[in-house]
């Protein structure tokens, strides 16, 4: 169970990633993988050109996007909601090579081609949700997730794509 102060603020990506269990998840290596397998999976995570992730809230003051490109691209956007006083802007910066074939192959080993669309509790219109997509050999999977829903292995992708972005040196787009 996340337990925030909000969901975005004015300068910072806070949907409380330190609270879930898989922090660190990606610093201590993808899980051992052996024989056919690991030539498949490190053949789909070649095959990825783009990891991005949203979310936002019906309260919140904005909505937050990171995409992260294989070229090297690592952009952040956090569209402000005239409503509720929200701020925007948008930031750059590099994720190296790397990096983004560990994020990768960790997204391939922990299944993620093979989840649900979808995860939430039907009962529920409102509250935190968030999308996570991946770009593979020109077609997109995203998956959506409203508040908690979803099996750990989102979380820790999610966790995972979290951790890269605290890694990244981002700079303000000069308008």
């Amino acid at each position: 169970m996340l337990h925030c102060n909000g969901l975005m603020n004015g300068l910072m990506w806070t949907l409380c990633w330190c609270a879930w269990p898989f922090a660190g998840a990606l610093a201590a290596g993808t899980p051992a993988v052996h024989g056919t397998h690991a030539n498949t999976a490190a053949g789909i995570a070649a095959d990825i050109t783009e990891i991005s992730f949203e979310q936002d809230c019906s309260g919140c003051p904005s909505s937050a996007t990171l995409v992260l490109r294989r070229d090297g691209l690592a952009a952040f956007t956090l569209q402000g909601k005239a409503r509720l006083g929200g701020a925007s802007r948008q930031e750059r910066g590099r994720i190296g090579p790397q990096d983004f074939a560990a994020l990768a192959r960790f997204i391939v080993v922990q299944g993620y081609f093979e989840l649900q669309d979808e995860y939430q509790d039907t009962s529920l219109q409102d509250g935190n949700w968030a999308v996570t997509r991946v770009v593979r050999g020109g077609r997109e999977k995203r998956v959506f997730r409203r508040e908690d829903a979803g099996p750990q292995t989102l979380m820790a992708v999610e966790s995972a794509i979290a951790e890269v972005k605290a890694r990244i040196r981002m700079t303000p787009d000069v308008p």
